[in-house]
C-alpha cells in the first residue's frame, strides 16, 4: 500500500507576460522514488516540463502564451492544490511613430502597432489630446492604431505623441506651404498674321508646393474655345496656345484661365490677328487740272492690326491701254502724303 502524500506548500495565482518563462512549484512529503504530480491541462510535451528536485515538483513553461492562461491543479493520492495562471501581454510598440513632412491642406497619417491588441492608447498633437472630429480620424484595427489628419495646417507642425499606459512614442510633423492657384504671367503683345496658325506662350508659376496637375483654357466672351479652335499644351513652366484658324474678325479680348486643385486664376489679354487694312474712308478728288489734282481721305476704320506705313494710289488714263500706273505715297512735310511719281507737279494728299 502506498504511503499518503501530503503537500507542504500551496500553489498560488501567478501572472506572467506573454512569451516569458514560468515556473510553478509545489513541495510534497513523499518517498523519494515517487513522482506523484499529475497535470489537469493538456499541453504539448515540448512546451511544458515537470521537474523533480527532492520533495519539490516543478511545472515549467518554456515560453508561455495567452492560451496557457487558466486554472492548474496538482494532485497526490491524498491531497490536492490549485492555482490560476494569468498571462498578460509583454506590451511594447512593435511599430513606433515616424517623423513626417506634408503640406497645407494635404492629409497626414500616423501609425503605431502594439503587441497587445486590446491596450487602449491616447493621441496628442503638441501636448493636446486629439479627439475624433471633422479634421481628425482615429482608426483601430487589431493592434494597429492610426491618426489621420485630413487637412494639415501650419499650426499642426510640432510633436505628435501616443501614450499607452507607461509606454509612449513620438515624432515630429513638418508642414510646408501648400499649393496655391497658378500665377499667370502673359507676355504682351500677343499678335501674329492671320494667314497661318497663331501660336503664343504664356509663362506661369505655382506658389508653394506643386502637387496637382495644371489645366489651361482660352476663353472668348466668357466661353472656352473648343479643341477644334485652339490647341493647348501644358508644360512645367508655360502653356502653349495655338489658334488653328485665326481671322481678323477674331481680334479682341480673350481670357487665359489656369486651374489646379488649389483653385483657378484668370488673366485678360488682347490677341491681335493681323491682316490687310480696310480701304481709306471719305475719299475725295478736288482741284482737278490737266496736270494735277488733290486727293483727300481719312484713315481706314481697320488698320489690319499694324501701323500704316504708306498708301498705294493708282491712276487710270482711259486714253492709254494696258496697266494702270501705281504710285506709293510716303509721309512728307505738314503730315501730308506726297506722290513720288506721276503728275508733272507735286500733289499733296491731305491726311485729315
Amino acid at each position: 500500500m502506498r504511503s499518503p502524500l501530503t503537500r507542504e506548500t500551496t500553489m498560488h495565482t501567478l501572472s506572467r507576460e506573454h512569451g516569458t518563462h514560468l515556473v510553478t512549484q509545489n513541495r510534497i512529503t513523499s518517498p523519494a522514488n515517487l513522482s506523484p504530480l499529475s497535470l489537469s491541462r493538456s499541453r504539448p510535451a515540448c512546451s511544458i516540463k515537470i521537474m523533480k528536485d527532492g520533495r519539490k515538483r516543478q511545472l515549467v513553461f518554456k515560453s508561455i502564451t495567452m492560451e496557457d492562461a487558466g486554472n492548474y491543479s496538482c494532485r497526490t493520492n491524498a491531497d490536492e492544490t490549485a492555482c490560476e495562471t494569468i498571462v498578460q501581454f509583454e506590451n511594447k510598440f512593435k511599430k513606433p511613430l515616424q517623423d513626417q513632412t506634408t503640406f497645407e491642406k494635404q492629409p497626414a497619417t500616423f501609425e503605431v502597432e502594439l503587441v497587445d491588441p486590446d491596450a487602449p492608447l491616447t493621441w496628442f498633437i503638441k501636448g493636446e489630446e486629439v479627439k475624433p472630429g471633422d479634421n481628425y480620424e482615429i482608426v483601430k484595427k487589431g493592434a494597429v492604431h492610426k491618426l489621420i489628419i485630413k487637412e494639415a495646417a501650419m499650426d499642426h507642425e510640432g510633436e505628435i505623441k501616443v501614450v499607452c499606459g507607461n509606454l509612449e512614442t513620438s515624432c515630429q510633423l513638418s508642414v510646408g506651404e501648400g499649393e496655391k492657384p497658378p500665377s499667370i504671367k502673359p507676355e504682351e503683345p500677343i499678335e501674329g498674321p492671320a494667314s497661318k496658325p497663331l501660336t503664343f506662350e504664356v509663362p506661369y508659376t505655382i506658389p508653394g508646393a506643386r502637387i496637382s496637375k495644371v489645366d489651361a483654357k482660352l476663353l472668348k466672351d466668357g466661353k472656352p474655345l473648343s479643341p477644334k479652335e485652339v490647341e493647348v499644351k501644358v508644360m512645367d513652366k508655360k502653356v502653349v496656345y495655338t489658334i488653328k484658324k485665326p481671322s481678323r474678325d477674331q481680334t479682341g479680348k480673350y481670357t487665359i484661365k489656369m486651374s489646379n486643385k488649389a483653385g483657378s486664376s484668370t488673366k485678360d489679354v488682347k490677341i491681335n490677328m493681323q491682316d490687310k487694312p480696310s480701304p481709306p474712308t471719305n475719299f475725295e478728288v478736288s482741284e482737278i487740272f490737266s496736270t494735277s489734282c488733290v486727293l483727300t481721305f481719312e484713315p481706314p476704320k481697320d488698320d489690319g492690326g499694324l501701323p500704316l506705313t504708306y498708301y498705294s494710289i493708282e491712276r487710270q488714263d482711259f486714253a492709254v491701254k494696258g496697266k494702270r500706273p501705281r504710285y506709293r505715297g510716303d509721309e512728307g512735310r505738314d503730315k501730308g502724303w506726297r506722290l513720288n511719281k506721276g503728275f508733272k507737279d507735286c500733289v499733296w494728299l491731305q491726311n485729315k
